[in-house]
């Protein structure tokens, strides 16, 4: 997927390298926090050494956890190839227990959300787009804050 976008050349230029998260070295890491009882996890060595961590997020409606943002975002840390896909203990182990978990652990510095062409319906998988209509987008981001803050 990397040689297929833009992505590579653009790291290249710069002298950036790339790290496939499921591939790096894994480092067993004692969790920050106790909101699951997993105590630890397998991290990438690159995610641990990290001077600064941007989560960037495509903003959707996800039907356990109400929307997926920057924090639910922090599930790609975790490596798929250690856990599965799609990552069944942490869902297991309750999903916003284990996002607080994760980003105790691996605090987030700053945050880009992609809400270009949001999420809504049967997420994070089966939703569809919004319409392109302001009025559709902003129906959209009422729904996602209901769902996060209700009453």
């Amino acid at each position: 997927m990397l040689s297929q976008s833009a992505y590579e050349e653009e790291l290249k230029l710069h002298k950036v390298p790339f790290v496939d998260l499921n591939r790096d070295e894994l480092i067993r890491t004692r969790l920050a926090a106790s909101y699951t009882d997993l105590q630890y996890l397998w991290l990438p060595r690159t995610i641990l050494q990290a001077d600064f961590i941007v989560s960037m997020p495509k903003v959707k409606v996800h039907h356990w956890s109400g929307v997926t943002l920057s924090m639910k975002n922090m599930f790609g840390v975790v490596p798929g190839s250690k856990y599965g896909w799609p990552k069944n203990i942490l869902h297991w182990r309750g999903i916003q227990q284990s996002i607080l978990d994760i980003c105790a652990t691996v605090p987030i510095h700053f945050v880009i959300a992609d809400a270009i062409i949001a999420m809504e319906g049967n997420g994070p998988l089966n939703g569809t787009p919004p319409g392109h209509s302001g009025q559709s987008f902003w129906r959209t981001i009422r729904s996602l804050l209901t769902r996060l803050v209700p009453g």
